[in-house]
C-alpha cells in the first residue's frame, strides 16, 4: 500500500513537471520501501486430483482443468468464446491486460472435459463457460469463485487448501519452474509483459530449484 501510494505521487509530480507546471520534480527523490515478495499458496498434483474427485459436473472439471493447464487469468478465461478454442491443436486465444492477444495451450484432460461440457449444453450462448441456470449467461468471476468454494466444501481433505482461480495459475507457473522451464517461457505462458514480474513472483522457487540441482549434481 505504501509503495502503491508512492508510485501515484511520483506519477502525479512527473506529469506536473512534464507540463511545466512545476520548476522541479520533487517526487523523483521518493524511494519505495523494499518488500520481501513471497510466493502465494499453490496446490500439488495430488491435491489437484483431490479437487477433481470433488467435482460433480463436467463444467466443474473443465473449469479446473482449463484454469491450471492454460495458466490464464480468470478474467481471460471467462472472456473466451467457443470460437476461440481450437480442439485439434488444443490451444485458444485470450486477451490479456491492455487487450493484448496471446495463445494459450491446454492439456488432453482439459480437452476431454471441455468437449463433454460443451456437448452437454443446450444453450446458444457463444461464451465458453456459462451459468448453470437459465438464461445461461456468461459465467462471472464471482460465479467461478463460488464454484470452487462448492467443490472445496464437499471434501474435508481439501478444506484447508486455498482454492482460488489464481491458485491454479500460480501452481502451473510453479510447476514449470520446478521442472526446469526457462523463465522466459513461463513469462510467455502467464502473459507477463515484463520478465521482472516473473522473476519477482518466482524468485524463491528458482532458488529452491537451483538448490535441488546442486544437491543432485554436485557431490
Amino acid at each position: 500500500t505504501y509503495n502503491g501510494k508512492l508510485i501515484q505521487i511520483r506519477s502525479f509530480f512527473s506529469y506536473l513537471y512534464a507540463e511545466d507546471l512545476l520548476p522541479d520534480n520533487p517526487g523523483k527523490k521518493l524511494k519505495e520501501t523494499k518488500v520481501e515478495r513471497k510466493i502465494g499458496p499453490t496446490i500439488s498434483p495430488y491435491q489437484r486430483e483431490e479437487v477433481k474427485s470433488s467435482c460433480i459436473s463436467e463444467r466443474e472439471l473443465a473449469l479446473c482443468e482449463m484454469l491450471y493447464s492454460t495458466g490464464a487469468r480468470i478474467s481471460e478465461l471467462l472472456a473466451m468464446n467457443r470460437a476461440d478454442i481450437d480442439m485439434v491443436s488444443m490451444k485458444a486465444i485470450v486477451y490479456g491486460k491492455g487487450r493484448k492477444e496471446r495463445e494459450v495451450y491446454f492439456t488432453a484432460p482439459a480437452k476431454f472435459h471441455l468437449e463433454r461440457y460443451l456437448a452437454s449444453r443446450t444453450d446458444d450462448n457463444e461464451a465458453l463457460f456459462v451459468s448453470s441456470r437459465k438464461p445461461y449467461g456468461r459465467l462471472t468471476s464471482a460465479g467461478a469463485r463460488h464454484i470452487l468454494k462448492l467443490i472445496k466444501s464437499r471434501d474435508e481433505n481439501i478444506a484447508n487448501i486455498k482454492l482460488t482461480p489464481h491458485t491454479f495459475r500460480r501452481s502451473v507457473g510453479t510447476d514449470m519452474i520446478n521442472r526446469g522451464a526457462p523463465l522466459e517461457l513461463v513469462a510467455e505462458k502467464l502473459g507477463h509483459v515484463q520478465l521482472d514480474t516473473t522473476k519477482k513472483c518466482y524468485a524463491s522457487i528458482s532458488r529452491e530449484t537451483v538448490h535441488q540441482a546442486h544437491n543432485r549434481y554436485v557431490q
